[in-house]
């Protein structure tokens, strides 16, 4: 954003000094540049997420004890993500899928197969609101690593993982999955980015959530449209 405006500054100043066509011809070819990062940034978005689906299956794999992939029997049904741009407001989010659509509340939703990114929260005949792992209303408990090492997740700007017991072996970089009802079992949220408390006196550990997609450039989900429950309390 912070560019966006430096380049409508320039180009006022270049239309105030050569005239209104020289405007034109460079606001064509900045919009033709920022066009060309834009669909750059989203295809690099599209490999993250594919390799962290990647990475998601081999999570399954370690839960299951190394027994052979099984399919999961999760329906996905892909759903375009409203812009809110210039705001990109992540923590909610509405999509183009709605009761039309076979769409209910609570049916959890996926940022790529097997990645948990939030719930259906709201269902319109046309649209749905998503409650995502970004707001501060989202909560599920999750295992850490493979020992596993039980937490809960409190959703927020920066996403916390807290309850962790203070004698935990924890690093960063230990994957973290779904333990909670509302959503299907092992399911990867992200892993563990910084350790933000770890001091004698404290009864708990508290740590923060990395993911490895951008929450303001993705655009398209995937809602599991045959896991359903009553909340995700």
């Amino acid at each position: 954003m912070k560019y966006v405006v430096e380049l409508i500054i320039i180009l006022a100043v270049v239309a105030s000094l050569f005239g209104g066509g020289y405007f034109i011809k460079l606001k064509d070819a900045a919009i033709d540049f920022l066009s060309l990062g834009r669909a750059s940034e989203n295809k690099s978005q599209q490999l993250l997420l594919e390799n962290e689906s990647l990475k998601a299956k081999i999570l399954s794999f370690q839960i299951s004890g190394g027994e052979p992939f099984k399919k999961s029997g999760l329906d996905y049904k892909p759903a375009k993500i409203y812009s809110t741009y210039p705001f990109n407001h992540h923590d909610l989010f509405t999509i183009n899928l709605g009761s039309d659509d076979g769409i209910s509340v609570f049916m959890p939703v996926a940022a790529a197969i097997d990645v948990l990114i939030g719930q259906v929260i709201e269902v319109y005949p046309k649209y749905s609101v998503v409650r995502s792992i970004f707001d501060v209303n989202f909560k599920t408990a999750v295992k850490i690593g493979a020992s596993p090492i039980d937490a809960l997740l409190a959703g927020g700007n920066t996403p916390m993982i807290t309850m962790i017991s203070k004698n935990s072996d924890i690093k960063s970089g230990d994957y973290v999955y779904n333990a909670g009802l509302g959503f299907p079992y092992g399911m990867k949220i992200g892993s563990v980015d910084k350790i933000l408390t770890d001091n004698a006196k404290d009864f708990f550990k508290n740590v923060s959530l990395g993911t490895a997609y951008n929450p303001n450039v993705i655009g398209e989900v995937l809602v599991i449209t045959n896991y359903k429950v009553l909340s995700n309390k």
